[in-house]
């Protein structure tokens, strides 16, 4: 008898531990999944980013000293910070490598800005005259327009500038 539940213990704790092994791998998979579907998100915020602020400067001419932005693929994603919300850098490509002053840049981000929000608000008056059931297609046209953004800063890293912008 002692013997038969000596055995029992032992595969109880035997199973005990493939259980807890089981739930582990299990939540490390979640995790796996969670932070790809996060990565992926951020993928695509930084593309709809990019092809909103593309089709601004496209528009505009802000920064003589800087390359014209024809499309939006001129602006070169660098990279993006995660935090409480994603910081989103691009790069874009300085007519000389001379230093641009931190005023320049800063007035800069102001026009930006109001670029962006001037083309927000015309795209807001052509969705509102939109019937109910193209307005999805509209949305899905101009994610970044729709959801809001901004640019936050600008910088000068030597033959580039690095422009940073988050949603709203």
């Amino acid at each position: 008898m002692d013997k038969l539940k000596k055995m029992l213990g032992q595969i109880q704790k035997a199973i005990s531990i493939l259980y807890q092994k089981m739930c582990r791998d299990w939540q490390l998979k979640q995790r796996q999944e969670m932070l790809q579907k996060q990565e992926q998100a951020v993928s695509m915020g930084q593309i709809y980013i990019q092809e909103a602020l593309g089709m601004v400067l496209a528009s505009t001419h802000i920064l003589p000293c800087l390359t014209a932005v024809e499309h939006p693929t001129d602006l070169i994603p660098d990279s993006y910070q995660l935090g409480d919300v994603p910081v989103y850098s691009y790069r874009w490509l300085k007519r000389s490598p001379e230093a641009i002053s931190t005023t320049v840049l800063n007035i800069a981000v102001d026009k930006i800005n109001s670029a962006v929000h001037l083309q927000q608000r015309k795209l807001a008056c052509s969705f509102q005259t939109l019937p109910d059931y193209q307005k999805p297609f509209f949305i899905q046209q101009y994610p970044a327009f729709y959801n809001g953004f901004h640019v936050i800063g600008l910088k000068d890293a030597g033959t580039d500038v690095i422009i940073s912008a988050v949603y709203d």
